[in-house]
């Protein structure tokens, strides 16, 4: 008991000494008080640190702002103050104006396939004075076609190759990953977050990974479908990175946690570097 009461105690003077010290810890708590209980989908104009931002959902925006901001998760050292990002699946931007904030001279190209969530992507920049970026409103996959999207509205926008018809499904036009790859000397962060697409996008880069410095790629794993981790890996490894894997919301038990069929039942951060 007494080695409880002094885990405990440890955590508060840390807690006490990060308030004090990191001004984006002290924000995301401020954020955390004002925010957590707010429910999915609920739309706000607020202040982060100095970032002005359009959040369509509170609850995502909370755990991605800790992940980018607190966590520091896309942190990576270039010898360039210029460094080139591709960022495909940029949402509202965040991710931008944690790569500006690290390198303000930063010259990027995002991709996000959802009109609702570009838009306020587009915004979001604009109001950041986000300068040096390129923003496509496409889906990006493994050839430039048009195909049925689900439009969340939040963080889990994803392509429907076997949709089913609701209001929330759209068509998006898609950009070829391969005429992306193939139009930089050298890339030094490509990041990619689509929602389940990465097992059918990261194959087709197969050979075009040599140019890129460092990669992230969100991975997600569908509940009733077989799993494409062991093919990301082997894109990824073949290419000459060193991969470092972490886990995003596992449950504690997962032999007896019960999932519904067709979602997502593992998600995992998968880091690249060479």
């Amino acid at each position: 008991m007494a080695g409880i009461f002094k885990k405990f105690f440890k955590s508060g003077i840390k807690h006490g000494i990060r308030l004090v010290k990191d001004s984006d810890y002290r924000d995301y708590c401020r954020l955390l008080t004002l925010y957590e209980k707010f429910p999915r989908f609920s739309e706000k104009l607020l202040k982060a640190g100095k970032l002005k931002l359009i959040v369509p959902d509170l609850p995502s925006f909370l755990y991605s702002y800790h992940e980018l901001f607190v966590d520091n998760i896309y942190k990576f050292e270039s010898n360039k103050d210029t460094p080139v990002i591709v960022d495909i699946g940029a949402n509202i931007g965040l991710s931008i104006l944690y790569f500006k904030k690290l390198y303000p001279k930063a010259k990027i190209t995002a991709y996000e396939a959802d009109p609702y969530i570009f838009a306020c992507l587009k915004q979001n920049l604009e109001n950041n004075h986000a300068e040096g970026v390129v923003i496509e409103n496409k889906a990006v996959w493994i050839q430039d076609t048009k195909l049925a999207f689900f439009s969340e509205k939040a963080d889990s926008g994803r392509i429907e190759t076997s949709p089913k018809t609701n209001s929330d499904t759209i068509e998006v036009d898609t950009v070829d990953v391969k005429k992306i790859v193939k139009k930089y000397s050298e890339i030094d962060l490509l990041k990619i977050d689509i929602e389940g697409a990465e097992h059918k996008v990261i194959p087709e880069c197969s050979g075009l990974l040599g140019k890129v410095r460092h990669i992230f790629v969100e991975y997600h794993s569908v509940q009733n479908e077989r799993q494409n981790l062991d093919e990301i890996l082997n894109v990824l490894i073949s290419a000459g990175f060193t991969v470092n894997i972490q886990s995003i919301n596992h449950p504690q038990t997962p032999f007896v946690h019960k999932y519904e069929p067709h979602v997502f039942n593992m998600q995992l951060n998968i880091f690249g570097k060479k």
